[in-house]
């Protein structure tokens, strides 16, 4: 969606990697957000104010309620997909880099980029319950497949309740092009409709973070110590 909407809307999309990549402005903002206090001109100001046309994924799709109060005539897209489907995605995803991060080698090597508040609200952020939900997408996820097909089918009839319905397009990717652009109001691109694998690119992503800090947290001090070595020997 994200590819698919920066095509349309010849603009900047938010999404999760925009605040795992950015400034320490990213993470800072979404504890804010999680705590309630952002107003609807911070809202506009941490996202119009900078380019964002639109936004998809976690965080953002966490603060809907908020958002279309700020943007009072603003469109949601609700994308939707078999349940069991999800599980295993967010299971193979995000679930599995927060994992990941609280390794040792990658809590150091993250702590030493000054990246541990990121960290920290990407896990307050999945486990704390969102409005009008009782538990966490981490909590259902931890809980196997028959609390995350609920959860995800709560969420689904959460937006349909709370989302105008003129502003409101229920949609699955499988789709196209053609009831996006109608529901925008937009011409359809002349190229195919973007189908990315998303479970597979974290995967990738999270294999090179891992190989990364091991790198730096355990090679350099090896490196270190065996020059010391070669020189303790040498003029030793």
């Amino acid at each position: 969606m994200k590819s698919a909407l920066g095509t349309l809307l010849n603009g900047a999309c938010y999404h999760m990697m925009s605040m795992i990549e950015g400034s320490p402005v990213e993470p800072a903002f979404w504890a804010k957000a999680l705590k309630g206090g952002v107003t609807p001109q911070e809202w506009r100001d941490f996202l119009g104010g900078r380019g964002y046309r639109a936004g998809v994924d976690y965080p953002i799709s966490r603060f809907y309620r908020e958002l279309i109060e700020a943007y009072p005539n603003a469109k949601v897209i609700l994308t939707t997909r078999d349940p069991e489907t999800w599980y295993k995605s967010v299971k193979g995803t995000i679930y599995k880099a927060s994992s990941i991060v609280k390794k040792l080698p990658v809590y150091l090597f993250l702590k030493l980029m000054g990246r541990t508040l990121t960290t920290k609200v990407m896990d307050d952020l999945e486990y704390l319950p969102a409005k009008g939900m009782d538990k966490g997408i981490f909590t259902v996820i931890e809980e196997g497949p028959e609390s995350a097909q609920k959860y995800f089918e709560e969420w689904v009839e959460s937006v349909k309740e709370c989302v105008p319905k003129d502003r409101l397009l229920v949609f699955e990717v499988k789709e196209g092009w053609k009831p996006l652009c109608q529901f925008l109001d937009l011409p359809i691109p002349n190229v195919p409709f973007p189908r990315l694998n998303d479970t597979a690119s974290m995967a990738q992503t999270h294999s090179n973070l891992e190989y990364l800090a091991n790198a730096i947290v355990f090679g350099i001090p090896a490196f270190v110590g065996f020059i010391f070595c070669m020189i303790y020997t040498y003029y030793g």
